[in-house]
């Protein structure tokens, strides 16, 4: 059975692996009491991005949240909710282009869009919340993969090669939740006693 699940999109910018633990985070829930009082930024611009951006202005002195575009993919209710909040402050049609610091992260250099023009804000934590990516490329000569690196199987959990069976959020699914996850695990689990039972 493959389980492999998903990792974080990463920006991939030089050094973001060096700051990582460091200033760099991609789990606001995970690391925002480490920040508890700073200034923090957000990038991203979907629901995870609206909502960490929530949940980092209730604990921190201000957060930027920094979004390619002129508008976010949230739920308008989560945006709406951004917008009432005092500390936090859009940086829009803006992307991260540099990590700043020496030991740690100290700022990033922030590039508009639309006008070209550079800026550096000052942080101490930043939150990466651009999505996941799969990590399946190591089997696709055993299940075929979708246009994004997702396994191209269905909820039956079969994986076209004999006795491979695929669950989880490294399958395409249109919602990855656990329980969704766990309800793939159950799939093909069966599926793969019943095979070896046929055995």
């Amino acid at each position: 059975i493959l389980a492999l699940g998903t990792k974080k999109r990463a920006l991939g910018l030089e050094r973001e692996d060096f700051f990582q633990g460091n200033g760099v985070s991609y789990c606001a829930l995970c690391d925002g009491a480490f920040y508890s009082g700073e200034e923090v930024a957000v990038v991203g611009g979907g629901n995870s991005a609206v909502e960490e951006a929530l949940i980092l202005s209730d604990i921190c002195k201000k957060v930027y949240i920094i979004h390619r575009r002129d508008e976010y993919r949230a739920e308008e209710k989560t945006v709406s909710a951004l917008r009432k909040r005092s500390n936090i402050e859009e940086v829009l049609n803006s992307e991260v282009v540099s990590l700043n610091g020496e030991d740690s992260l100290s700022s990033v250099s922030v590039k508009n869009n639309l006008t070209g023009e550079m800026k550096e804000i000052k942080i101490s934590g930043l939150f990466v919340l651009i999505g996941n990516v799969a990590s399946n490329s190591a089997f696709k000569s055993l299940a075929p993969l979708d246009a994004r690196g997702f396994f191209d199987i269905d909820e039956g959990c079969e994986s076209g090669t004999e006795g491979l069976f695929v669950a989880g959020d490294c399958r395409r699914k249109e919602v990855r939740q656990l329980v969704t996850a766990a309800s793939d695990g159950a799939v093909a689990a069966t599926k793969a006693i019943k095979y070896l039972d046929s055995k």
